[in-house]
């Protein structure tokens, strides 16, 4: 991830026709119940292609793995913005 930020910052800041390139990034977290991370498991597309036997184990060893650990999941986000100013009279 920080290689993508990193090469999207580099061509902001090779563009000529930006000004005040800057690069705000917020932390975050979100404890999922049991249900909540499953579900959310189930809406990604490589758990979605998997066999469905192959799916059908993988989720049921996620499930244990969460039981384990008091029905609940802490993910950590990263969100990075970056934005700048168009310099007037310059087209793209």
């Amino acid at each position: 991830m920080e290689e993508t930020i990193n090469e999207h910052w580099d061509y902001f800041n090779r563009r000529e026709d930006l000004l005040n390139i800057e690069k705000n990034e917020y932390h975050w977290k979100k404890l999922y119940s049991k249900e909540e991370y499953l579900g959310l498991l189930s809406t990604f597309s490589l758990q979605m292609s998997m066999e469905s036997n192959k799916r059908e184990k993988f989720f049921k060893e996620i499930e244990s793995i969460i039981e384990d650990m008091n029905n609940q999941v802490l993910k950590l986000y990263k969100t990075v913005l970056l934005f700048a100013t168009k310099k007037s009279g310059i087209r793209n």
